[in-house]
């Protein structure tokens, strides 16, 4: 399993406290729709930018 953080990078191991920041940013990231950042996390084609940066 990997973990992808906001920035888009791509970590091999990722524990709860590493990946903390992100998940308070999610949080306060639209205060009208705070399970809204999750959502989109998740799209196909945020996961396919994300490893397309990688690659390089």
């Amino acid at each position: 399993m990997r973990y992808l953080d906001a920035g888009g990078n791509v970590h091999e191991d990722a524990t709860y406290l590493s990946t903390l920041g992100d998940r308070i940013g999610g949080l306060t990231a639209d205060p009208l729709a705070p399970a809204g950042d999750g959502l989109r996390d998740h799209f196909t084609s945020n996961y396919l930018k994300a490893m397309e940066k990688n690659l390089a």
